[in-house]
C-alpha cells in the first residue's frame, strides 16, 4: 500500500510540472525554469538503508555506504534522462553458529562453535526519468525540485569466510560458498533537490525508495529455501554529491 501511494503521488507530481510552467505568471519563475544546459554528469556518495529478514539479519548490516555516478540529457527544461551506475562498499558482518544449531536453513554438526563471517556488495545499473520543479530564489540561486521514477537492475555479490574448524564440515560451509547473487530489475522513486552553485557545478541531494525485497541469491539450498530465499524487505537510500553541466 505504501509503494502504491508513493507511486501515484510520484506520478501525479510528474504530470504536474508542464502546467506549473504554464500557469507560472512570473517572469522570474519562467526563466529560471528554463536551464542552460542539456547535458550533465554527476558524483554521489549514497547511504543505503536496508532491512534484513529472519536470519538474514545476522549476516547483512541494515546500512551500506557506496557511490552512484550518473550521465543526465534534458531533453526539455522540465524532464530530464539518467543513466548510471551504484555500487557499496564490502562491509562485514560476523555471527557466531553454535553447535548442532542453524544458520539460514543450515545446521552446525561439526562438535564445536562456527563463526561466519559475510561480506556483501549491491551493484546497480539504473535508468530514471526526472521532472525539473524550479523554485524562484534571488540573488542568482536556481534550485530545483527533482522528482525521480525509474528501474535498476541490481546485483548482490556475497563473499563468506570461517573460523578455522574441524575438516567435517564442509557440507555446512559450501552451502555459504555456493551462494552467489542473482541481478533483478526492481523500481525506484526519490525527491531531492538541486542547485547550481557556480556557472558549471552544483550540488545535489535526493533521497530514493527501493523495492529491492525482489533481490534473491541462487545456486544453493539456502537459496532455495522459501524460509531463507528473500533476504531483504523494501529498502531506502539518501544520497549528497556535485554534479556539472557540459
Amino acid at each position: 500500500m505504501k509503494r502504491t501511494h508513493a507511486i501515484t503521488m510520484l506520478a501525479l507530481s510528474l504530470l504536474s510540472v508542464p502546467a506549473y510552467a504554464k500557469l507560472a505568471k512570473n517572469d522570474e519563475i519562467l526563466e529560471i525554469a528554463h536551464y542552460e544546459y542539456d547535458t550533465y554528469m554527476g558524483v554521489n556518495y549514497k547511504y543505503n538503508l536496508y532491512e534484513p529478514r529472519g536470519d538474514w539479519q545476522r549476516l547483512i548490516a541494515k546500512t551500506h555506504p557506496g557511490f552512484d555516478v550518473y550521465f543526465g540529457w534534458r531533453f526539455h527544461p522540465n524532464f530530464g534522462l539518467e543513466l548510471g551506475y551504484d555500487w557499496t562498499a564490502n562491509k562485514p558482518v560476523s555471527t557466531a553458529v553454535a553447535n548442532n544449531t542453524s544458520l539460514l536453513g543450515i545446521r552446525n554438526t561439526a562438535g564445536e562453535s562456527i563463526t561466519v563471517t559475510q561480506k556483501i556488495r549491491f551493484k546497480t545499473g539504473h535508468a530514471d526519468l526526472n521532472a525539473f520543479i524550479p523554485v524562484p530564489i534571488q540573488d542568482g540561486i536556481k534550485p530545483e525540485i527533482i522528482l525521480s521514477v525509474g528501474a535498476s537492475s541490481i546485483k548482490p555479490s556475497m563473499r563468506v569466510a570461517f573460523n578455522e574448524t574441524p575438516n567435517n564440515i564442509s557440507n555446512y560451509t559450501n552451502q555459504f560458498k555456493n551462494t552467489s547473487g542473482k541481478s533483478k530489475t526492481v523500481f525506484r522513486a526519490g525527491i531531492g533537490v538541486q542547485s547550481l552553485m557556480i556557472e558549471d557545478v552544483g550540488i545535489r541531494v535526493l533521497w530514493r525508495y527501493e523495492n529491492i525485497a525482489k533481490v534473491r541469491f541462487r545456486n544453493s539450498d539456502i537459496a532455495r529455501n522459501p524460509n531463507t530465499q528473500k533476504i531483504l524487505f523494501d529498502g531506502h537510500s539518501l544520497s549528497a554529491g556535485l554534479f556539472m553541466k557540459f
